[in-house]
C-alpha cells in the first residue's frame, strides 16, 4: 500500500464499520505504513467528529424550527376554532370538509382505594374511569367521592 491510497482506504474501513465487518487488516496495513498514516487516519477520525458535531448542530436548528412551526400551527388552530364557534355557530362547511368545534368532558376523581375497593382493577390499584364517568353521567356516584369537571374544546374536521 501507498500513502496515495490511504483516503481510499479510510473510506473502505469506514464502509466496513458500518457494515459490521471486521476492518483489521486494512488497519495493519496503515500502521505497517508508519507514522504519516497514523496522522493521516487520525485527521479523519478528526473530520468524522467534526462533522457530526456540525450535523448535530444543524439537528438542533431544525427541531427548533420545527417547535416554533408546530406553535404557529396550534395557534392558528386556536384562531380558526373561535372563528368557527363565533361567527358560524360552531359549524362550517367549504369545499374542503366540514370544519366544528367538538367539546369533550372529562372528570378528574378522588377515590380512596380502602373505602371504595369496587372502582378499583387489582392487582394493581388502577382506577376504573369507565365506570366512574358511567355513574357521573347517571348521578348516581355515591357522595363521598368527590371530583372535578373539564370540558376543553378542539376544532376537528371532516372531510
Amino acid at each position: 500500500m501507498q500513502l496515495f491510497e490511504i483516503p481510499f482506504v479510510f473510506e473502505k474501513i469506514e464502509e466496513m464499520i458500518a457494515a459490521g465487518e471486521d476492518p483489521t487488516p486494512l488497519v495493519n496495513a496503515l500502521v505497517e505504513l508508519g507514522p504519516p498514516a497514523i496522522d493521516e487516519f487520525v485527521l479523519a477520525i478528526e473530520e468524522k467528529e467534526a462533522f457530526a458535531l456540525a450535523s448535530r448542530e444543524k439537528a438542533k436548528v431544525f427541531v427548533e424550527r420545527a417547535r416554533s412551526l408546530e406553535e404557529r400551527a396550534e395557534k392558528m388552530r386556536d384562531f380558526l376554532k373561535d372563528i368557527v364557534n363565533n361567527h358560524f355557530n360552531g359549524k362550517v362547511r367549504t369545499g374542503l370538509g366540514t370544519y366544528y368545534v367538538g367539546k369533550t368532558t372529562t372528570y378528574d376523581f378522588d377515590v380512596d382505594f380502602r373505602t371504595h375497593p369496587e372502582f378499583f382493577v387489582i392487582p394493581e390499584p388502577k382506577i376504573r374511569k369507565a365506570e366512574l364517568n358511567t355513574l357521573v353521567k347517571a348521578n348516581t356516584l355515591p357522595e363521598d367521592i368527590k371530583f372535578t369537571t373539564t370540558v376543553s374544546e378542539s376544532l376537528r374536521v371532516r372531510r
